[in-house]
């Protein structure tokens, strides 16, 4: 059973439509609720799994914090997140943010200690910074051609720019693409 949690109500819609579409209704559930204030039981999750979430949340410790709590002893959190590099500063706009007023990146050590602090155990990571720095962007689909459903239906006409920042920032050494496995000791 998977219980995904957003902030939007559309988004969950979005996602119970997607999974019923999939034939994965029943082993789904999406509740509106806060990242903060997971609405689950303590220990009641063998897994936490954030892709690109905690960009935007100033509060990392109490982010990871509710994970934690949520998760079973033996549980696990699994991420992917776009973080902090220590080269030149990033421009903006970006896809999780229009300025840097509301993008709360920290850097891989940063997140790792923090983690560490809350009692996770790391069991893998890597950092994926070079291999997206080698990757080209795909070149602009003009609107005409776009499908029906992507990217451009979230970000609008500045998904271009947007990706360029981002591109940019890998050069520039602004951002890390980082993946990770960590464990609440049992």
């Amino acid at each position: 059973r998977v219980t995904g949690v957003d902030l939007s109500e559309a988004f969950c819609q979005v996602a119970a439509t997607l999974s019923e579409c999939c034939g994965l209704s029943a082993a789904t559930a999406f509740r509106r609720g806060n990242a903060l204030e997971l609405p689950v039981r303590d220990g009641s999750c063998d897994m936490a799994w954030t892709v690109q979430a905690q960009m935007n949340i100033a509060d990392k410790r109490r982010f990871y914090g509710e994970m934690f709590r949520a998760l079973k002893p033996g549980g696990r959190l699994v991420f992917q997140e776009i973080l902090a590099g220590d080269g030149e500063p990033l421009e903006f706009p970006v896809p999780w943010a229009g300025n840097p007023s509301i993008s709360f990146l920290i850097t891989p050590g940063s997140l790792f200690g923090l983690l560490g602090e809350t009692g996770f155990r790391e069991v893998r990571s890597r950092n994926l910074r070079e291999r997206m720095e080698a990757t080209p962007p795909p070149p602009p689909t003009p609107a005409s051609e776009r499908p029906p459903l992507g990217m451009h239906l979230i970000m609008g006409e500045t998904l271009i720019q947007k990706r360029d920042h981002v591109n940019r920032g890998f050069k520039a050494g602004s951002i890390e693409y980082v993946q990770g496995v960590f464990e609440k000791p049992a």
